[in-house]
């Protein structure tokens, strides 16, 4: 993958633990960059992209400070989405 793809998934991921783009702005701007998809792994701290050639870039996330839900919180989900 591109030095300017994987640049632009860094910012994104920054932008999603930082707080300055919202969901929606960091979905354009993967659209925008040719990704069609991405997967986050919460019990290793990383989040891949992929282009859809099968192409791929996996990224170090920053640790978070709490633990993992006992259980799915649909509604917390959705309202953090949106």
């Amino acid at each position: 993958m591109d030095a300017g793809r994987i640049a632009i998934a860094q910012t994104c991921l920054d932008a999603a633990h930082d707080g300055s783009l919202s969901f929606p702005e960091i979905v354009g701007k993967l659209i925008a960059a040719g990704f069609e998809g991405y997967m986050v792994d919460y019990r290793r701290d990383t989040q891949t992209y992929y282009l859809p050639d099968s192409d791929s870039v996996m990224l170090d996330m920053p640790s978070s400070a709490g633990a993992s839900a006992a259980t799915f919180d649909a509604a917390g989900v959705e309202k953090l989405v949106r």
